[in-house]
């Protein structure tokens, strides 16, 4: 019933969504919904706290360097980093949760294996390397938003306090 929602073509995308959610809701109740959502929950927080901790950290080295004079690099630096760094720390739970959300393990006796078994079934089965899988992508896409991210917040956060003086 899910993927016959799923790959029905003849309505808009929001009235499909509509279908699937409505689908997936009558097949497995609310667990259904938010399968995989606690390993999603365990890498937004483990990237950000990460993210955070790094980025800080690299802009306070970076103020004992020569780059103390060019704010708007070092935040560029220090969020590029942060942010392509911290990407090793999420991507365990990433792939986990794409692992929970398609079902790799669930069974009619077991159909919401929870994150703890399915990472161990993971490691077990392609070896503790399948839990980094995508990590290039993902630095590569998560170096240049933090770069962005961090010297735009930055940037507009001195503007704002200069001009609100």
């Amino acid at each position: 019933a899910v993927a016959a929602a799923a790959s029905s073509t003849d309505a808009p995308a929001h009235v499909r969504a509509i279908r699937v959610l409505r689908a997936v809701w009558a097949a497995e109740g609310v667990q259904g919904l938010f399968r995989g959502y606690s390993a999603a929950l365990c890498g937004i927080a483990s990237y950000v706290v990460g993210y955070f901790f790094m980025y800080e950290g690299v802009r306070r080295a970076l103020k004992q360097t020569e780059l103390r004079e060019y704010e708007t690099t070092s935040h560029l630096l220090a969020g590029g980093i942060g942010g392509g760094a911290t990407a090793g720390l999420a991507t365990p739970f990433d792939t986990v949760k794409v692992r929970m959300q398609t079902q790799v393990y669930a069974t009619p006796a077991h159909p919401h294996p929870s994150m703890l078994y399915v990472w161990r079934r993971t490691v077990a089965e392609a070896g503790s390397v399948m839990l980094w899988r995508g990590l290039g992508a993902r630095i590569a896409s998560n170096t240049p938003s933090g770069a962005i991210m961090f010297a735009v917040y930055e940037t507009s956060s001195r503007w704002l306090t200069s001009t609100t003086r």
